[in-house]
């Protein structure tokens, strides 16, 4: 029997990965209907460039866990594992980042 807090960090990692996916797809939705004169100027600033970092993080924390879970006969526990790893990786790197880059 899987316990509450397995399955909700399994839905989590789905939630993780489908958000970022509709960001990134508002996003470019935004740039092709826009005024703006490039679609690139609205994807990527400097000002967007930490946020888009953590949202990759996010979202390759979600597919690592969904892919654990898949690989693991769809066991939540692994997805679980699989998020918590991952997203303790990206917290590294995006903390990393943020020392290191002005």
């Amino acid at each position: 029997m899987v316990d509450r807090r397995t399955r909700v960090l399994a839905m989590a990692a789905f939630g993780c990965a489908g958000t970022v996916i509709g960001y990134a797809a508002v996003r470019c939705l935004g740039a092709v209907f826009g005024d703006h004169e490039s679609p690139a100027s609205i994807l990527w600033t400097e000002h967007s460039a930490f946020r888009w970092s953590v949202l990759i993080g996010l979202w390759l924390g979600g597919l690592v866990a969904i892919g654990g879970w898949a690989w693991m006969g769809r066991d939540p526990l692994a997805a679980s594992v699989g998020l918590r790893r991952t997203v303790a990786l990206a917290f590294v790197g995006i903390v990393a980042q943020g020392l290191l880059v002005p």
